[in-house]
């Protein structure tokens, strides 16, 4: 679950978690909403690392998101990411957590 804007209170954060959704932020927002494709698409890739979550807000101005997806999702392949879920991302951060506990 991604709180709009980023934001969120303590209660907030409890009571989702009580609900068992997971709140998750995000690193890398374009302007593309406001920029060409190759814009964007150079934003994206100087901005990503391992690790990073893009956000991406369908039905604004700019190139369509399937676009910008389909376009970003190559270059960053040609890189030599790969993309894994949120699920698979805690897994990996659980296991790496755990291995650095005494």
């Amino acid at each position: 679950m991604r709180p709009p804007f980023g934001l969120f209170t303590p209660g907030t954060l409890r009571q989702l978690v009580k609900w068992g959704y997971r709140p998750v932020m995000w690193s890398v927002v374009p302007h593309h909403r406001m920029q060409s494709l190759e814009a964007t698409a150079t934003q994206i890739t100087r901005h990503t690392t391992a690790g990073s979550i893009l956000v991406l807000h369908e039905g604004w101005s700019g190139p369509p998101v399937a676009v910008v997806a389909d376009e970003v999702i190559e270059q960053l392949k040609e890189r030599g990411f790969r993309f894994i879920t949120i699920d698979q991302m805690w897994q990996v951060r659980s296991v790496t957590a755990n291995e650095e506990s005494p």
